[in-house]
C-alpha cells in the first residue's frame, strides 16, 4: 500500500480586527498555526483594493480611498497551501474633503457666509477662520452652510473646511481668503475755515480701509465729499448759514459700508443783503435796515468814514441805527453776521453821506 503525505493547510485567521487612520487600515489578527506569511487584503465600496503582506499578525494598507467602506479580510499561506479567507471586517475610511467652498461677505452686517457641496460619510463639518490678527475663530454644523458673525472687522481670513465623521477628522478643504469689511473710522474731527466755508475733516486710520470719503450732509439736503487713501482730507465749499452733518466712510474693494458717528458743523452766516439805509442829519445818525441771514446770531452794522473812522452799531435784529456820525464826511456802510463761532462775510458796502437828508435803497 502506497501512502501519499497531503499538504499542511493554514487555518483561516480568526479575529480580524481594522482600524482607521485617514486612509491608512491598521490591520490585527491572531496566530494562524502552520503559516509561514499573511495577506491582508481591504476591498473597497468603489472596487478599490489593496494589501499588505507580513510574518507577523499585524500590517498596515495605506493609500486606502477617503469616503469608502472597505471589507478587510486575511490569508494565511503556509509552505505550499493557503488557508480559506477568513471573514470580513467592515470600515469606513475618513470622508473626503468638501467639495468647492463659496465664501461671501455681507458688506451691510459684516456676517461671512461659506457653502460647500457635501461630502459622503460626513455627519459635520468644522468650519475654521484664521485671521492675520493671529485669531482663530472655529465653528462646527451638520449643513453644508455656516453664517459666521463674530470675524473681526478689517481682517483678511484664510476659510477652511474639514469633515468629520463619528467624532474622526477626514480631510480639509483648500482655504479660501477673504477681507472682512474696513472697520469703522473712529475720533472724527472737524475744523471749520469760516473765511472759506470749507471743513478740514480728519480720523484714525481704519484697518482695512483702502479709500475714504468724508461727507458733510445739509440740512436742506445738499451733499458735498472729499475723498482720499490718508487720514484727512478738505470739504469743497459749504453753503453759508446751514447745519452739516459730517461723517466718513472707510471703503476697500469691495465693500464701503462702514461709517463712523456723525458730527454736526455749522457754517458761518450768509453775508447779510441791505434792504435800505437812511441818514438823519439834524441828529446824525444812520438807520440801516437788511434782510435776515441765514446762521447769524447777531449783527455788526458798521460805517466806515473815509478818514478810517469806523462806528459800529451791535444788534440781533436785522436793523440798527448808527449814531454820533460826524458831519461833511462819506461813510461806507457794510453788515457782517456772526454765530457763536464764526463771521459772515461782509454785505456789499454802499456809500452814504451826512450833511444831508439822503435815502438809499438796495432794490432787490
Amino acid at each position: 500500500m502506497t501512502f501519499f503525505l497531503l499538504p499542511k493547510v493554514p487555518c483561516s485567521p480568526q479575529n480580524v480586527q481594522a482600524d482607521i487612520d485617514a486612509v491608512t487600515a491598521f490591520v490585527t489578527w491572531e496566530l494562524s498555526n502552520l503559516t509561514v506569511s499573511y495577506t491582508a487584503t481591504a476591498e473597497g465600496s468603489d472596487g478599490h483594493t489593496a494589501t499588505c503582506t507580513t510574518s507577523e499578525t499585524h500590517c498596515l494598507i495605506p493609500d486606502l480611498h477617503c469616503s469608502q467602506i472597505y471589507s478587510i479580510s486575511v490569508l494565511a499561506f503556509g509552505e505550499n497551501c493557503s488557508s480559506i479567507q477568513s471573514s470580513g471586517y467592515d470600515i469606513g475610511t475618513a470622508p473626503c474633503a468638501p467639495g468647492k467652498i463659496v465664501v461671501n461677505v455681507d458688506c451691510n452686517s459684516n456676517r461671512v457666509v461659506a457653502s460647500w457641496g457635501r461630502t459622503n460619510g460626513a455627519i459635520s463639518y468644522d468650519v475654521t477662520a484664521e485671521g492675520s490678527d493671529g485669531r482663530t475663530h472655529s465653528h462646527n454644523t451638520t449643513e453644508s452652510r455656516y453664517e459666521m458673525l463674530d470675524l473681526h472687522c478689517g481682517q483678511t481670513y484664510n476659510i477652511t473646511v474639514t469633515t468629520l465623521s463619528y467624532g474622526r477628522n477626514g480631510f480639509s478643504s483648500t482655504s479660501v481668503q477673504i477681507q472682512t469689511v474696513p472697520c469703522d473710522p473712529q475720533n472724527v474731527e472737524v475744523r471749520l475755515d469760516c473765511n472759506l466755508n470749507t471743513a478740514l475733516v480728519s480720523w484714525d486710520y481704519s484697518k482695512g480701509a483702502l479709500l475714504y470719503t468724508a461727507f458733510a450732509e445739509g440740512a436742506d439736503g445738499n451733499i458735498t465729499s472729499c475723498s482720499t487713501s490718508k487720514t484727512s482730507c478738505r470739504t469743497p465749499r459749504l453753503l453759508c448759514g446751514q447745519l452739516y452733518s459730517v461723517y466718513v466712510t472707510a471703503s476697500d474693494s469691495t465693500c464701503n459700508q462702514s461709517q463712523s458717528s456723525v458730527i454736526e458743523i455749522q457754517t458761518a452766516p450768509c453775508s447779510p443783503q441791505i434792504v435800505s439805509a437812511s441818514l438823519e442829519c439834524t441828529t446824525h445818525t444812520a438807520s440801516v435796515l437788511w434782510e435776515q441771514s441765514d446762521g447769524a446770531v447777531n449783527y455788526i452794522a458798521i460805517a466806515e468814514g473815509m478818514d478810517g473812522d469806523r462806528y459800529p452799531c451791535n444788534t440781533t435784529e436785522e436793523n440798527c441805527e448808527i449814531v454820533d456820525l460826524p458831519c461833511g464826511q462819506i461813510y461806507s456802510i457794510t453788515i457782517l453776521a456772526m454765530d457763536e463761532s464764526c463771521t459772515s462775510l461782509p454785505s456789499p458796502a454802499f456809500e452814504i453821506q451826512t450833511g444831508k437828508t439822503l435815502v438809499v435803497f438796495l432794490l432787490k
